[in-house]
């Protein structure tokens, strides 16, 4: 077990930060199946050890609170929160992740036996006895991979734990709000939620996609940029630079969507049917979508004015579609 220690603690983080919908869990599916990545399953709500605990166990019951399927996702619902479709695996689209419970705690326990109480510690901990539990080769990881969800929790992670390597998944930011708000209906529809609560979180959400990198430039640390939309377009291509940037070893299971051995298939929603529809793969088509249209113009105003410089320093946007934006935005003022 000492080894087991030395070992964890010597492995590097891959922060994985986003702001929206841009692909994250389809992103992770790809890394799940490499030796020498070890990733959770989907986003995991990991944000309670940001209140410091005086024990392991307190932590781990704060997990099991945050997060009730995470042994068990056969048990989740289209109306669970942060379900991902991972009620929605295999080939016919009926299988769940079964995670031996009893297994965890063991390692866990042991794991925690003779270190300091301390956010970090629970991390490694908590990542080593999950590998466990899923039997990964524990010598063969060399990094893990803390998806903290937006770019201000992701800071927060990297005050906690130390630096790291920070990936952002970019989309455009149009597609990603559009996206948003097809998502942000169903959810109420389906949960019988509040419309108002729903639109306030719309606003924050617009708010923040627009400004989307702003905090990690803002706090002056290092980040690297996937478009989503290069990864659909050209996915071996972009994986294998992404193997090369952080000394991996290439593997075509990369370009393979799974968890645990098990298909990922999504969780898009068939408007039409009201249900979960089979998405699987890289699909270069949907994402050369342009939603802008679909947008109020006052939404994309203040994208364009929020995230005028994201937008054209990643080439979400022409010289033509320029000029019209920009056209559009001073219109108000007159």
């Amino acid at each position: 077990m000492t080894y087991d220690i030395h070992h964890f603690n010597k492995l590097e983080i891959i922060y994985l930060s986003n702001q929206g919908s841009t692909g994250n869990t389809f992103f992770l599916s790809l890394l799940d199946g490499h030796e020498q990545i070890l990733n959770l399953p989907g986003y995991v709500d990991l944000n309670f050890i940001l209140k410091k605990e005086n024990s392991f166990e307190n932590y781990l019951k704060k997990f099991y609170s945050n997060n009730p399927f995470f042994f068990n996702t056969t048990k989740m619902t289209i109306t669970s929160k942060n379900h991902q479709g991972l009620f929605f695996l295999g080939e016919n689209c009926n299988e769940g992740l079964i995670i031996d419970k009893d297994l965890f705690n063991k390692h866990f326990k042991n794991f925690t036996k003779n270190i300091d109480v301390s956010e970090k510690n629970f991390i490694y901990a908590f990542y080593y006895s999950y590998a466990k539990a899923i039997n990964k080769n524990i010598d063969k990881i060399k990094y893990l991979v803390i998806y903290a969800y937006d770019h201000n929790s992701t800071l927060k992670f990297i005050n906690l734990l130390g630096s790291g390597k920070i990936l952002v998944l970019s989309r455009n930011i149009f597609n990603n709000y559009f996206s948003f708000e097809k998502k942000i209906l169903t959810k109420s529809n389906l949960r019988n939620e509040d419309k108002n609560l729903m639109l306030n979180d719309a606003l924050t959400y617009l708010y923040n996609t627009s400004k989307n990198v702003t905090p990690l430039i803002l706090a002056k640390v290092k980040f690297r940029i996937i478009k989503i939309e290069d990864l659909h377009r050209e996915p071996e291509k972009i994986i294998k630079n992404f193997c090369i940037s952080y000394d991996i070893k290439y593997n075509e299971l990369l370009l393979h969507s799974s968890f645990i051995g098990k298909k990922y298939n999504g969780h898009s929603w068939n408007y039409e049917k009201k249900k979960l529809k089979k998405f699987f793969g890289f699909n270069k088509d949907y994402h050369m979508i342009d939603n802008i249209n679909n947008l109020r113009k006052i939404e994309h105003i203040q994208i364009l004015f929020i995230g005028y410089f994201y937008l054209v320093s990643l080439n979400y946007i022409n010289k033509k579609r320029k000029f019209f934006l920009l056209r559009n935005f001073f219109y108000i003022f007159i």
